[in-house]
This record gives C-alpha cells, sequence and structure tokens, in this order.
C-alpha cells in the first residue's frame, strides 16, 4: 500500500485521503491494489497541487513481474487508468498550455471571413468533464453542482470537454467569480453559457473536427437548454460590416461583446492567433504618464507598469498593452514615456469611475492635456 506520508500536502502540512480515491478505483477494477507510478492530486485543506506516488502489488507480486504484466495485459491496464486519471492530470499540472484565448480584434489585420461569431457573456471561463468542473487555472469548483447533475445526464458527454461560461444576468464577474469559488455554498443562480464540446485529445493536443463541424454540437451531443445550460448561438458573417453590426446589437441590449472564429480552424491548446478574436465595446482615454515602476518575473528588468492622472488627478495603473520591444525601450528611455500624454484603452467605465481592464493604446503626441474620465 501508499505510505502516509507521500499524502501530506508539501504546501500546509495536511495529511490528505485523496490517495484512497484513487486506490479504491483500482480496487474495483483488479479485486486488490496493482497499480505503480504517480498521479497529480490536490491537497483538501489548501487546494495546492502535488504527486502521489504508487508503489502497489497484487497477491503479493509486484506489478512490474512479466508474468503478471502479460497476465493483466499491461497496455490495457494502464490504458484504463490513463483514460480515469489522465485528463485531469495533464490539465491541472499546467492549465495555461490547454487553453485556447481569443486575442483582442485590435491586433488582428486580415479577418479570414466568413467567420462564426456568438456573443461573448461576461462570466468566468469554466470547463466540465466527467463530474467535474474546472477553472482557468485549473482549480475546480465545487459550488455548481446542479450544472454537474445536468451536464451528467448527457450520455454523449463522456469523455469530453465542455467550454461554457459561468454567469448570473446583470451580475458583476466578480461576484460571479467569488460564487464559482465558493467551497461552502452550492450557488444555483450560476447558469452555463455553453460556447464548445472537444473530444479530450482535441482540447489536450489540438487537431481534430474544425469549429465548423463542432459549432453545430447541440444537437450532436444532445445537450439539454434548460433553466441553467444555454447553449450560445453562432452566425456566420461574411464581411467586416456584418461583424460590427452583429456587435452593435450586442452592446445595445448591454452585452459586452463579440467572440468570433475561422470556419475552418481547429482548437489550438495554449494559443492566441487570429483564428480566435474578441471584439469588445471599449472606452478610451487620453491621460499623462507620471512615472513608471519595473515589472516582475518574466517581465523584470523592464517596463512593468505605467501610472497615468487625468487632468484632475485620478491614477490609473497600467499593466497591459505594451510589446515586449516597447516595455524594453520605455524602461531604458524612460522620457520617452514619462510626461507624455497617452491613450489608455478600457472595456468599459464602471459606475465608480474606474476604467476596466486598461490597456496602453500608445503616445499621443498631438495632445498636451489630459483627458477627465467621466
Amino acid at each position: 500500500m501508499v505510505n502516509e506520508e507521500l499524502y501530506t500536502c508539501p504546501v500546509c502540512g495536511h495529511v490528505n485521503d485523496s490517495g484512497d480515491v484513487y486506490q479504491n478505483y483500482i480496487n474495483d477494477l483488479y479485486g486488490s491494489p496493482a497499480f505503480s507510478g504517480h498521479i497529480s492530486v490536490k491537497c483538501n485543506k489548501c487546494n495546492a497541487l502535488f504527486r502521489i506516488e504508487f508503489k502497489c502489488h497484487v497477491v503479493g507480486k509486484d506489478v512490474c513481474t512479466d508474468d503478471f504484466m502479460e497476465q493483466m495485459e499491461a497496455e490495457h491496464f494502464f490504458h484504463s487508468i490513463n483514460k480515469r486519471f489522465g485528463f485531469m492530470a495533464r490539465f491541472q499540472e499546467n492549465p495555461e498550455r490547454y487553453i485556447q484565448s481569443p486575442i483582442n480584434y485590435q491586433r488582428i489585420t486580415e479577418i479570414p471571413y466568413p467567420v462564426a461569431v456568438s456573443e461573448k457573456y461576461d462570466g468566468v471561463y469554466c470547463l466540465y468533464h466527467d463530474g467535474h468542473i474546472y477553472g482557468k487555472i485549473g482549480e475546480e469548483y465545487t459550488s455548481m453542482q446542479h450544472l454537474v447533475n445536468e451536464f451528467s445526464q448527457v450520455e454523449n458527454l463522456k469523455g469530453h470537454v465542455v467550454i461554457f461560461e459561468a454567469y448570473i444576468p446583470n451580475t458583476p464577474k466578480p461576484i460571479i467569480s467569488g460564487k464559482c469559488r465558493d467551497t461552502k455554498e452550492q450557488h444555483t443562480d450560476v447558469i452555463a453559457m455553453v460556447h464548445d464540446v472537444l473530444t479530450e485529445s482535441e482540447f489536450l493536443d489540438g487537431n481534430g473536427r474544425d469549429f465548423q463541424k463542432r459549432v453545430w454540437f447541440s444537437a450532436e451531443y444532445n445537450i439539454p437548454q434548460s433553466e441553467h445550460i444555454k447553449v450560445v448561438k453562432h452566425y456566420e458573417v461574411d464581411n467586416e460590416k456584418e461583424l460590427f453590426d452583429f456587435a452593435q446589437r450586442i452592446w445595445d441590449h448591454g452585452g459586452e461583446g463579440v467572440v468570433a472564429r475561422e470556419l475552418l480552424s481547429q482548437y489550438k491548446p495554449g494559443a492566441r492567433n487570429k483564428e480566435m478574436f474578441k471584439l469588445k465595446k471599449t472606452v478610451s482615454f487620453d491621460l499623462k504618464c507620471v512615472a513608471i515602476e519595473e515589472g516582475t518575473g518574466k517581465d523584470e528588468g523592464t517596463l512593468g507598469v505605467i501610472i497615468c492622472e487625468d487632468k484632475n488627478g485620478k491614477t490609473v495603473r497600467c499593466y497591459n498593452g505594451f510589446s515586449a520591444a516597447e516595455r524594453a525601450s520605455l524602461w531604458n528611455y524612460n522620457n520617452l514615456i514619462v510626461g507624455k500624454i497617452v491613450r489608455i484603452d478600457g472595456m468599459e467605465l464602471t459606475h465608480n469611475g474606474v476604467i476596466r481592464e486598461p490597456r496602453y493604446g500608445g503616445i499621443r503626441f498631438d495632445k498636451k492635456i489630459a483627458d477627465a474620465i467621466e
């Protein structure tokens, strides 16, 4: 059996019982422990991820002996284990590798029409897989059991990945995010806005069906349209005018924006490219850059943040919108930006006058006076 010390979380010291879950499943398959290797698990107390090493025996025989491996048909044995644990382990160890995120429309110089467009909701990225809901950084959300119950009833979704936004109409995203991460209570007001359905292979390794074939997934998978599950409608647009007309209709009814994809594009794990992009309503202000700060992590030694003020002295800290070259040059020659008027774009202006998701848009050499944020 596995030494209990191996269940001890290296971060908080809590002794977990997670390993027993995996061990019991193996016992169900073979009547006795039969596995050697490792699997990633999450601490029940602090949610840190760590590995448990298995070294088990069957009827006194080491699982790796030739006669036992032949008897148990090793290839099928390990395939069964990977089918159960492989997706979770791979995804949670490095979630960013598998999430395909849209790029901003403003960076696209050529859009390959026609494209499939759908409304982008101001929700929280989630994925459902075989009885579990995960967030963008690999954490498991346990506060939406009502969605798990409904997805679990759909036979054709077994072994597939459902990508959806956890959403509550007319509710700020931070509140939705808090409800998703709640570990004590259930939140049945959260609904699932389903955007895509992928096989495990498509999600983890890419390739597979193109979006044009996946876009009609509702009928193929028999996903229910219920009070809690809504399949997002996709439409085909043929040119820029149709794209912006569609986006304007979304904005007119208070929506966030549009997500568009090439019809023949495949899912690209961890990629940001023009085959999938978003078009969001924005606000823009010309503000005075009064200071800069060094970055951290990969941006250490270059520009990390610019600090700007409007004409009334209201401060805005902007982290995003810089290329690597811009970060280096503006940090080494800060006189290029400090004291200058710069354009800061944002998703919207909140009710208390804060620019949401501020993004650097360039230096305004033609302006000398900052705008008022209002």
